[in-house]
Formats: C-alpha cells, structure tokens, sequence
C-alpha cells in the first residue's frame, strides 16, 4: 500500500509541477493552439485521482461484501 501511496502522491506533484510550469512561463510548449505541458500536467493529475477513487471503491466493496462476523486481519 506505501507504493501505492507514493505513487500517487508522485503522479499528484508532477502533475501539479508540469501545470505550474505552464501558468508561470505563459505556456511553454503549443501544439495547435494547446498548452501542451499544462494538458499532460492535468492528466497525470486526473490519473492519480481516478486511481485512488477506484482503490477506494474496491476496498468499500470488499468491505461491504464482507460477511458481519468475519474480521479484517
């Protein structure tokens, strides 16, 4: 689970580094018009978010699905 968390904390900051970089340079790299740094900033950022959500709901189905009397070890 720690390198879970490590990398999503990782995809969380380069996400939000490559998207700053972007805001503070006034766009570094564009591609047809698209800021094309801050684009795959924002994208790890939602590939981080979407995989801790689909850990979440996976460990609350297990949880769920779980019969009353049997304990997590």
């Amino acid at each position: 689970m720690r390198r879970l968390q490590a990398a999503w904390l990782g995809l969380l900051i380069s996400g939000a580094v490559l998207v700053l970089m972007d805001l503070v340079s006034q766009v570094l790299i564009r591609i047809n018009g698209v800021p094309a740094v801050g684009v795959l900033g924002g994208a790890l950022i939602l590939l981080a978010l979407t995989s801790m959500m689909n850990w979440l709901s996976k460990e609350a189905w297990e949880q769920r699905n779980r019969p009353s009397g049997e304990q997590e070890v």
